[in-house]
């Protein structure tokens, strides 16, 4: 199959199928909180923490706003899961994902830094 083809037949799929489980931080932002931790590291710290852990799954992009941050893993502009860092004493996180099913692999990686 020439790539041209198989392109169109890729849309043509994922257009019938629909993308199950594709989110934008925005839509992941409104979701509750899958897992919550609380830490004495600093915002800094655990962004740090964090960011190495998952390194694997890509550098996350960061948004930073009032008194938070969210930490946006994302492969091809879809967001496979967010975490956000309160800014607050101790410091909390959450990690949020669509779907029902995260790998325990990163779920320790998170759980770890914190």
């Amino acid at each position: 199959m020439s790539p041209k083809l198989y392109r169109a037949a890729l849309i043509v799929t994922v257009a019938v199928t629909g993308l199950s489980g594709c989110a934008t931080v925005g839509d992941l932002d409104k979701e509750a909180a899958k897992i919550t931790y609380e830490t004495t590291k600093t915002p800094a710290q655990l962004e740090e923490c964090v960011s190495i852990a998952l390194s694997s799954a890509g550098t996350p992009n960061v948004i930073r706003g009032d008194g938070r941050r969210i930490l946006d893993f994302n492969s091809d502009g879809i967001t496979m899961w967010t975490i956000t860092i309160y800014e607050t004493e101790p410091t909390r996180a959450e990690m949020r994902w669509r779907g029902s099913i995260l790998s325990g692999k990163w779920r320790n990686r998170f759980r770890d830094c914190a």
